[in-house]
């Protein structure tokens, strides 16, 4: 199989016909064992370089500091053309490391007053937990959904699965693409994307199965290629992409948010290339 090679990533759109942002199909979530560890960079290093432009990262932090999340994010962006990096609940950090998205939780602050200060140029998604949540959100503002968990997670032990035809109901509700969370496997993957699932939101599935690099492989391989959203309606020009060349301040500082990005002796590549 052989995956789209997205030219930028963000989540401003172009004109009207333009091809909409790329927002790949395989979520993996960083969390705060991985991201406090000293070697976070080598545990997440196989998973980037396996899963390149195919691979959106969420750093989720519930324990580890901004200051660490930072660090990890700012690694992340500046060592890697790719994955699209997206920290969870923490815009101030997404914008100050340059990330490519903000994942809102279900009881974070609304998402219009996320994308007031984010601008069109950041993927903004938000969690949801029954379909009916997904009511009354629509593209322009959110850029996805995360709907679950489909089945049971050993994250959240105490929380009843929802099922598939959770995801078919949330999807009548909205025109937003929705990614399926919770007890995903590749081999679940492919019904849930039949169902209208845009992708797929993983964890264990990846970093408890021994060689998180091949999951990633696996998890792709049980994907359609990556192709753009659709073209969201009433949105400015397109921001510059977050891995643009630095824009410089007065006194020659590079600007962050549009830093270079350097690749490393790897360069990250696209899982199925």
């Amino acid at each position: 199989m052989t995956a789209a090679a997205p030219q930028s990533v963000g989540g401003g759109a172009g004109g009207p016909g333009a091809p909409g942002p790329w927002l790949p199909r395989l979520h993996v979530i960083a969390g705060d064992a991985l991201m406090s560890a000293q070697d976070f960079r080598e545990r997440l290093a196989p998973v980037v370089e396996a899963g390149g432009s195919a691979l959106a990262v969420h750093l989720r932090a519930r324990e580890v500091s901004a200051s660490r999340l930072f660090q990890v994010a700012l690694w992340l962006t500046t060592a890697y053309n790719t994955p699209l990096v997206v920290v969870n609940d923490r815009l101030d950090v997404a914008l100050a490391a340059g990330a490519g998205g903000v994942h809102l939780r279900e009881d974070s602050i609304p998402v219009e007053a996320v994308r007031r200060i984010a601008g069109p140029g950041l993927f903004v998604g938000r969690s949801i937990h029954e379909p009916e949540q997904a009511a009354g959100l629509w593209r322009g503002v959110a850029d996805y959904l995360v709907l679950g968990a489909i089945f049971a997670t050993k994250s959240h032990p105490g929380r009843p699965s929802l099922g598939p035809r959770a995801l078919a109901a949330a999807l009548e509700r909205t025109d937003i693409p929705i990614f399926a969370i919770g007890g995903i496997t590749p081999e679940t993957v492919p019904p849930l994307v039949s169902l209208g699932a845009r992708g797929v939101v993983v964890a264990s599935g990846v970093w408890d199965s021994g060689n998180p690099g091949a999951a990633v492989i696996r998890y792709l391989e049980s994907l359609p290629a990556t192709e753009p959203l659709p073209t969201r309606p009433g949105l400015r020009e397109q921001a510059p992409p977050y891995n643009q060349a630095p824009r410089h301040d007065g006194d020659g500082a590079p600007d962050i948010r549009g830093r270079r990005c350097r690749v490393s002796g790897k360069r990250a590549k696209d899982a199925r290339g």
